[in-house]
């Protein structure tokens, strides 16, 4: 009886290891998939100035006033604020 109980235990235990595991494995693979859904419409402009500050709202300022900048005078695209 015992050595029955001691081998159900080890059969649990590994059983909790591998969900443990798997777990961990979906967890991971959601997090990327969230990550790539967030990015999805972010456009990459190479050599473009990253800002310092560690506000992200001012961050995101700098970022738009930059793409305003680019997009009307470098591009010479006309601009309708909305």
């Amino acid at each position: 009886m015992k050595q029955e109980l001691e081998k159900f235990l080890d059969n649990m235990t590994t059983e909790i290891e591998t969900v443990k595991t798997t777990l961990i494995e979906t967890k991971t693979e959601a997090a990327e998939i969230h990550d790539q859904e967030k990015r999805h419409n972010d456009i990459i402009i190479y050599r473009f100035p990253e800002s310092v500050t560690h506000s992200a709202e001012e961050r995101k300022r700098e970022d738009t006033e930059r793409c305003l900048n680019l997009i009307s005078n470098v591009l010479e695209v006309a601009m309708r604020m909305i």
